[in-house]
């Protein structure tokens, strides 16, 4: 689950049309925990609504405290 190319594909699905699918993609980044990811989490960070910006600030913050712990 953890692999590059699971990174690379989830990365490309934040910018889905669907908001559902952007959110699913930003919860599995955060839960896989790569940095690579956080550039692109912070740009749909700032595109989003505010509804959909928790799970976002989440997987951030995941992200981080991966790294931290690593």
């Amino acid at each position: 689950m953890g692999s590059p190319a699971a990174v690379d594909a989830l990365i490309d699905t934040l910018w889905d049309d669907d908001a559902r699918v952007r959110l699913e993609a930003a919860w599995a980044l955060g839960a896989i925990g790569d940095l690579r990811a956080v550039p692109a989490l912070r740009r749909l960070y700032r595109m989003e609504r505010e509804g959909t910006l928790e799970i976002i600030r989440e997987a951030l913050d995941a992200i981080s405290r991966q790294a931290g712990a690593g």
